[in-house]
């Protein structure tokens, strides 16, 4: 019985000795592991989560009129501002065209292809001011100039479009008049001077402008969460569509001449959006395309 009990005892220690080198051999391959580990890691250089997110942080890449330049919003010392280069250039050689405190918010290229309109508002007011902005390339350096249109902290300015045949105006929406409705005008590039065009009180929220710069069309939203659509005729507005609830309209061009508007509609039968040509004289429509 003792023999069994020592020799019992003599296997429990053999059996500890065992796990207890185990145990050792496994410690010292893990340190050796993880030192390894380390050693690798100290090699390899940290890459910044945000660039597997945002390519540069580069947005609204835009080319000007001409094709012969790129512009795009970059943030610069915290806030978001204005870039350009030359087509087929490297991005390395895009200059710096602002430097606002201020975050640029929007930015369109002019019909001049040295000069670029952008927008901004003051300490996060949300009443965006319009800017103009051109360059000239002396000996190849890029020299910018910046001039501020609009100067009324209290008014929210937005440009909507240059219209072809009057490139010294823009046309703008602005509660510039009156608080609560956003009317539009026309913005001289050259002095800022503004001059009225249409007060919306239709409270449309989207236009669209001949080439001379006045209004064709437009629509609106309703309290029903209904579109309608009007068109200009004979220095009236004229409804010629409206949707049910839930449907909604964008417009996309307008031919003046033709008395045509190209809109992104899912009205009527259509359950997705669907391009459709709008006859502006008697407001029927067909469509031209539509996903399968």
């Amino acid at each position: 019985m003792r023999l069994s009990s020592f020799t019992s005892q003599l296997c429990s220690a053999a059996i500890a000795a065992m796990l207890l080198a185990s145990c050792s051999a496994s410690t010292t391959e893990q340190k050796a592991n993880t030192d390894r580990l380390n050693s690798q890691q100290a090699q390899v250089p940290l890459i910044p989560i945000e660039d597997f997110f945002n390519e540069q942080n580069i947005h609204h890449l835009k080319m000007s009129a001409d094709g012969k330049w790129l512009a795009f919003t970059k943030e610069y010392q915290g806030a978001s501002n204005i870039y350009v280069m030359a087509d087929k250039s490297d991005l390395a050689s895009a200059t710096l065209l602002t430097q606002s405190i201020e975050p640029i918010k929007e930015f369109e290229w002019s019909s001049n292809s040295n000069e670029l309109f952008f927008m901004k508002d003051k300490g996060g007011n949300e009443n965006t001011q319009i800017f103009k902005l051109s360059f000239e390339t002396p000996q190849g350096k890029i020299e910018p100039k910046e001039q501020q249109l609009t100067h009324n902290d209290k008014v929210k300015y937005s440009v909507m479009e240059q219209p072809k045949d009057n490139p010294e105006q823009l046309v703008v929406m602005a509660n510039h008049d009156e608080s609560s409705r956003m009317d539009i005008y026309w913005l001289n590039t050259h002095d800022g001077k503004l001059t009225p065009i249409f007060e919306n009180h239709l409270n449309l929220v989207q236009m669209k402008f001949n080439k001379q710069g006045h209004p064709v069309i437009g629509s609106s939203t309703n309290l029903d969460n209904s579109y309608s659509l009007y068109t200009l005729i004979d220095g009236t507005w004229r409804k010629i569509i409206h949707t049910a609830k839930g449907e909604s309209i964008d417009i996309l061009k307008v031919n003046d001449a033709k008395k045509l508007a190209y809109i992104s509609a899912n009205i009527g039968e259509r359950d997705k959006q669907q391009l459709l040509k709008v006859d502006l004289m008697t407001g029927k429509y067909e469509t031209l395309h539509k996903d399968p």
